[in-house]
């Protein structure tokens, strides 16, 4: 979950809960105090090499 590296062109990945999603994106339209904001795309992606889960012992 979480923010994933930005890519080349300025652009980042983000997987979460869709309630937090939706929050930190509609954030990123307006930004930080001082910030310029020219476009913000969101585009739906199936999760890569993602097919179930496991349950991992702790230590």
């Amino acid at each position: 979950m979480g923010p994933q590296p930005a890519r080349p062109h300025g652009g980042g990945r983000l997987r979460g809960y869709a309630r937090r999603r939706d929050r930190l994106v509609a954030w990123t339209r307006q930004g930080p105090e001082l910030a310029i904001v020219d476009d913000v795309a969101v585009f739906e992606e199936s999760p890569e090499g993602l097919s179930g889960f496991d349950i991992r012992p702790t230590a």
